[in-house]
């Protein structure tokens, strides 16, 4: 990757990179532009009449969604969350 084209203003416009570029739009987002850029397992874009820019299986492999986020915080109250991602809240 070079740069990105992007639709600014009503027009289209070019940045280049200098160096590299670094994708960062997440673990489903990521893939996904990758894969309409191209890049990713040839036979999955040509099934969905993408050209094929680079043949890359492992785009898009894998991915998982996690359900639970550990988190901490302080609490002067003795009332806790300690039971909210328990198997049973989970599934209500």
């Amino acid at each position: 990757c070079t740069g990105v084209r992007v639709r600014e203003n009503g027009g289209d416009r070019a940045y280049r990179a200098q160096r590299g570029v670094v994708l960062a739009a997440g673990a489903f987002g990521s893939p996904h532009i990758l894969m309409l850029s191209g890049i990713g397992p040839a036979e999955h874009l040509r099934a969905h009449g993408l050209a094929v820019s680079i043949d890359a299986p492992g785009v898009g492999a894998g991915l998982q969604d996690h359900p639970t986020v550990a988190v901490n915080f302080g609490t002067t109250r003795r009332d806790t969350l300690k039971t909210a991602d328990s198997i049973f809240n989970l599934l209500r």
